[in-house]
């Protein structure tokens, strides 16, 4: 991870997003990959879960009619509602185990959800494949940069990953400085001059 000297006063440590050859690599591995690892891979790139929640997901948290998924067991045992892009949910649906309730269940023993260890090995297993180096929480950055480059606000993306705190969303301004400093250059351009008149 990056080192940040400041941040809201104080130290801290900036996430480590993938580049995006590495993303491109890992989607590539995806594509080829067992439809378990293909599954996972795709809704915590997708989702911006954390480990926790992605393992306790079941089919009847998740509209796939509205494309929503209801996140009943997040971090201070808050529930939200994280929309999904239309085409996610019936891919991994058609990826699934359908004798489970679990969106991702154990490999054993589909009765049951799939542990976190697990989840990290098959993140894990697809990095490996791809020659980078990937696990669960990554996804979740690559998730909240991405929201920021599609032009969320830094409130809209704190309440898709449920944070407490937008102090805590605020860190992913300092991974992509170049997307930011694009839209900051933007407002230059000569036909935003009228907008910026006094």
């Amino acid at each position: 991870m990056a080192y940040s000297p400041t941040h809201l006063g104080g130290p801290c440590t900036l996430p480590r997003v993938l580049s995006g050859a590495d993303a491109e690599r890992l989607a590539r591995a995806s594509l080829t990959a067992p439809a378990h690892l293909r599954a996972t891979h795709e809704l915590l790139l997708w989702t911006g879960l954390r480990a926790s929640e992605a393992v306790a997901l079941l089919w009847a948290d998740v509209d796939q009619a509205a494309c929503t998924v209801r996140v009943q067991c997040g971090k201070g045992h808050k529930t939200r509602v994280v929309p999904v892009p239309r085409s996610l949910l019936p891919r991994i649906r058609n990826d699934a185990d359908r004798r489970s309730p679990w969106v991702l269940p154990n490999a054993r023993d589909p009765t049951r959800p799939i542990t976190r260890r697990a989840l990290h090995r098959r993140v894990a297993a697809l990095a490996d494949a791809a020659g980078i180096y990937c696990h669960p929480h990554t996804l979740r950055h690559c998730y909240a940069c991405n929201c920021l480059r599609a032009g969320l606000t830094i409130a809209e993306v704190s309440a898709l990953l449920g944070h407490a705190s937008i102090a805590t969303t605020a860190i992913y301004l300092h991974v992509q400085p170049d997307a930011l400093a694009a839209r900051v250059q933007a407002l230059l351009a000569p036909s935003m001059a009228p907008r910026l008149a006094l």
